[in-house]
Parts: structure tokens; C-alpha cells; sequence
């Protein structure tokens, strides 16, 4: 993304966090960015998340992130939702610490669960095993 929009096309310099328990430390060590206005201004207008899709998608969060507020793990399948396709989203259960911090095995079953629900028509259960086939 960043060679697309050329540049850092996040700025985070500014951002309070909150939900991370000592939220006051977690703001004073967090690793924080300087976005590129025109890299920003890229993203904004052409990789606006829209919450419309049309094949599966499975979603993977870790449970503590540094990098991405715990706010944001409800804000996509919201849009997705509001665009009326949540038929087609499954949330797997968050695990791990860090930033895309998921172990291989994590990152298999998840790909796998995926092909098995785009493939089969098996989709993800809440507790991230396969579930009944998609309505």
C-alpha cells in the first residue's frame, strides 16, 4: 500500500488509545507514525473500506494489539453489516498478543476455514471450527 499511495499512508501521531489497561503507558511507549498527506489522501480515496462483499471473507484479530485500537475490531463487520453482508463475514475468535502476531497454525486454520467455506459451503462457527453451510 504504501509503494501505491507513496508513502506512509497512516499518521497515528496524535492518537489517544484506550482499552489497553494502563492506557497512559500504552500512549507513552506505543510506536507511533507520521503519515504522508498525499499517501493518506490515496487511501481515502481509493481503498475505502465499503463493507460490500460478494465472496467469504474470515477475519483473524489478535487479542492485544498495539497497532490497532480494540475499536476497530466491531467497525468492519459493522460496515458490513449496514451494507447487508454479513452472510459473508466471519469474525474467528481473536488470539495471540502483538500485531499480526498469529502463529503458522493460527494462519492455517484460519486460511482453512476460509477454502473450506468458499469451497464446501461450511462456514466458520463462532468458536472458529467449521461450522453448517452458509444460508
Amino acid at each position: 500500500m504504501q509503494q501505491r499511495a507513496g508513502g506512509h499512508p497512516v499518521d497515528n501521531r496524535e492518537t489517544k488509545y484506550a482499552g489497553f489497561g494502563d492506557d497512559a503507558a500504552f500512549n507513552q511507549g506505543v510506536r507511533r507514525y507520521e503519515g504522508v498527506p498525499a499517501a493518506i489522501e490515496y487511501v481515502r480515496n481509493n481503498a475505502a473500506l465499503s463493507g460490500r462483499i460478494a465472496d467469504p471473507v474470515v477475519v483473524l484479530n489478535n487479542v492485544v494489539d498495539q497497532t490497532v485500537p480494540p475499536r476497530f475490531t466491531t467497525q468492519y463487520p459493522a460496515l458490513v453489516a449496514a451494507a447487508g453482508a454479513s452472510d459473508r463475514l466471519a469474525v474467528l475468535p481473536a488470539v495471540g498478543e502483538g500485531h499480526c502476531a498469529f502463529e503458522p497454525q493460527q494462519i492455517d486454520g484460519a486460511f482453512g476455514a476460509l477454502v473450506d467455506w468458499a469451497e464446501h459451503g461450511k462456514r466458520p462457527a463462532a468458536d472458529g471450527a467449521a461450522g453448517t453451510a452458509a444460508p
